[in-house]
């Protein structure tokens, strides 16, 4: 049966919530809500792209971009995991979404396929790359068993910050709205970190007004040092951010454990830890020694216009046929303007 694919963009809201409603089992990085916060961090352009026939239903958020006016579009998925969401038995569906997108004009697409989704698609195997791993807590689990599975330093650590006295607060006020803004704030500015994490303050007041988006923070002395944003959507918890002072640091084991027995108790399946910043690095190590279980996350690096892409490449002086770091290539490319247009 031939699908019928669209793009919905965000001021379309109810036919965005709409077509959502067909994919029982998607994210929380294809709601709308979680979209237009994004839209606010990177002022770009999203649209969820939707396919359906009679026995299938799929939707994925993209977000084009252009690295200059002169450029040719390209298409990535917003920051987080979403990729393709679905319902139903479509096997023609990886083709049919490349035929779209070339369609569209667009030449090359990054879409960052969420590790929990066990897309059945025949995709091109030179397109599907593995990247960083991620980890996933069971919270099913008794609460002790949980906490053994913790590295014995992770324990231990625990037991000093518990004997402390320190205590997670739960609450979503201003005040620690306010506290997170500033300290995320001032850590992307000390540690030069890359624009895609540069939400700005709008984006992120968007993100905790959502009532899936929880606050754990902890303050001494009447002043809060480190905030927490857990989002917790149908069965699985994730551990989106933390914003500190170089004081709270030492606060996020307690907070994760604190975010463990709590999200144990409302009924939630999943933690998710996320990833590292890069493979192997310190925080990845950290995440890991929650004792949760290691994924790998895929991602789809697409090339719709190979001439198109060719020619973006041989312009800011990069490999067009490496494929397996950054994607698109051209885009790792550094400019005196590092502007992304509409």
């Amino acid at each position: 049966m031939q699908l019928r694919q669209k793009l919905i963009p965000l001021h379309a809201k109810q036919e965005w919530e709409a077509a959502l409603a067909d994919v029982p089992h998607h994210a929380y990085t294809h709601t709308h809500w979680y979209n237009q916060a994004m839209r606010s961090a990177s002022n770009r352009d999203i649209f969820l792209y939707v396919a359906q026939n009679e026995n299938f239903s799929v939707v994925c958020p993209i977000s084009p971009r252009r690295k200059s006016p002169q450029d040719s579009s390209d298409i990535t998925t917003p920051y987080g995991f979403s990729g393709f969401a679905y319902h139903g038995t479509c096997h023609e569906f990886a083709e049919s979404w490349y035929s779209f997108m070339q369609e569209q004009g667009y030449i090359c697409g990054h879409i960052a396929l969420h590790p929990f989704v066990n897309a059945e698609f025949t995709f091109r195997p030179s397109d599907l790359f593995a990247g960083k791993t991620t980890y996933m807590l069971d919270l099913t689990s008794d609460l002790e068993a949980i906490r053994k599975n913790f590295s014995n330093d992770h324990r231990q650590r625990l037991r000093q910050w518990q004997k402390a006295g320190f205590v997670v607060c739960r609450e979503k006020s201003e005040d620690v709205i306010a506290s997170f803004v500033k300290h995320y704030s001032a850590a992307l500015q000390a540690r030069n970190a890359a624009a895609v994490y540069d939400f700005g303050e709008t984006a992120w007041r968007q993100i905790i007004a959502s009532p899936h988006s929880h606050l754990l923070s902890v303050a001494v002395d009447g002043y809060i040092q480190a905030v927490t944003i857990f989002i917790h959507y149908h069965d699985i918890v994730d551990y989106y951010m933390i914003a500190s002072n170089d004081e709270g640091r030492a606060h996020a084991r307690g907070i994760l454990f604190d975010a463990v027995t709590y999200f144990h108790e409302q009924g939630a399946k999943w933690l998710h830890l996320g990833c590292g910043v890069r493979e192997g690095d310190a925080l990845e190590q950290f995440k890991a020694r929650f004792g949760g279980k290691p994924m790998t996350t895929y991602a789809l690096k697409q090339i719709y216009d190979q001439s198109a892409y060719t020619q973006s490449c041989a312009k800011y002086g990069v490999d067009p046929e490496n494929l397996t770091g950054y994607f698109p290539a051209y885009w790792a490319a550094k400019e005196k303007e590092e502007k992304v247009y509409e």
